[in-house]
């Protein structure tokens, strides 16, 4: 344990300061105190002796506390309560840690990342986007239909990731400020943690309560230093992180094109089947209608009815083809204004406008 957190104890104290303590023990003795030098030696408990505190230390003493009735119940309730908080900052200590090392990991590794993801999209990019698709003009209806699905699927996958991305990034713009900040914070209360576990404990209070105080200031102490750590290690990989997110972006932006790009194909596709098998089928309606001219009224009037419902597909499949065409130009103007949006937030945010003229952007946009 550091020994420049804990207490002083009078036992380690130089010769001279004895014979001090001496005096202020008779003072207390003819005052009429309740505890002589002795006992006031013993109360400012060698802390030194102390194990280190540990997750597992404290979930030994939590279960010490649950199963045995030997404190009183007063005295239970507040250890329980001391240890749970100095669990809490132990847990957040090795939240701190992990990300620590994620930050770490990043600083190796994110340059390659991103140099990898630019390699990919220049490979991409040599290739049409129907090269992708495993459609002839002999491929089925259904079929084609199904690889429009799965690619519609895709691109609303990639389209969601980019957004997370593009928050990804307008978040990390206000990290270092934040981050700045934050670290003044934790270093002096950094501070004022070190100068508490320096204080001796309370003379009149129980070694287990003593005890348990020391940990949770000393828990706290763990988990401030791990935090600054971490902040630390976020704002020197931030730089790395970024040029990260931006070859992502880019490469999610490709992807987004090329999948649409095969949409669009297989839309065409779909709706060209369509409409031949309209076709075929009135075609073959007529054939029956002629077929069937003189003979039996109800079988005639099947035919007729056979080629009315023909003629009703064909209007509908017309009806999909303009529905079609309709949703793929309401699809690009919504990526239109969404980006027009997202330029017009940022160049806001750089120039500090105020909040209204932001929502005055945001009410534009819906």
């Amino acid at each position: 344990m550091n020994s420049k957190f804990l207490p002083a104890s009078p036992c380690n104290k130089h010769a001279k300061f004895r014979s001090v303590f001496l005096c202020l023990s008779v003072v207390l003795l003819l005052a009429g105190g309740m505890h002589d030098a002795g006992a006031i030696q013993d109360n400012q408990k060698n802390y030194s002796s102390l194990p280190r505190v540990t997750k597992q230390i404290i979930l030994a003493k939590i279960k010490e506390i649950e199963t045995t009735d030997e404190l009183d119940e007063s005295v239970s309730a507040q250890l329980l309560e001391l240890y749970r908080k100095t669990l809490s900052h132990l847990e957040a200590k090795s939240s701190y840690d992990e990300t620590a090392r994620g930050y770490i990991h990043d600083r190796k590794t994110a340059d390659k990342t991103a140099l990898q993801l630019r390699k990919k999209i220049l490979k991409v990019t040599g290739r049409p986007p129907a090269a992708a698709l495993r459609i002839t003009e002999k491929t089925p209806l259904p079929e084609i239909e199904q690889q429009l699905l799965t690619e519609k699927a895709n691109l609303a996958a990639v389209e969601a990731k980019l957004a997370d991305v593009e928050q990804q990034l307008n978040l990390q713009h206000d990290r270092p400020t934040a981050i700045h900040q934050r670290l003044i914070d934790a270093k002096r209360s950094q501070e004022e943690i070190a100068k508490a576990l320096r204080l001796p404990p309370a003379a009149d209070e129980m070694p287990k309560l003593q005890e348990a105080r020391y940990w949770l200031k000393e828990s706290q102490a763990f988990a401030i230093q791990a935090e600054i750590k971490m902040l630390d290690q976020e704002l020197l990989s931030l730089p790395m992180r970024l040029e990260l997110l931006k070859a992502k972006r880019e490469y999610l932006h490709i992807n987004i094109e090329r999948i649409g790009a095969r949409v669009q194909i297989l839309q065409e596709m779909v709706n060209q089947k369509r409409r031949m098998e309209a076709e075929r089928t009135i075609t073959e309606a007529e054939e029956a209608q002629r077929e069937v001219e003189g003979k039996h009224p109800l079988i005639e009037q099947l035919a007729q009815d056979n080629a009315m419902l023909s003629e009703e597909i064909k209007t509908l499949t017309a009806d999909m083809d303009r529905i079609s065409a309709s949703n793929a130009n309401m699809e690009l103007e919504t990526k239109h204004i969404t980006d027009e949006f997202n330029r017009t937030r940022q160049k806001l945010k750089l120039a500090g406008l105020d909040q209204a003229f932001g929502q005055m952007l945001l009410e534009q946009r819906r």
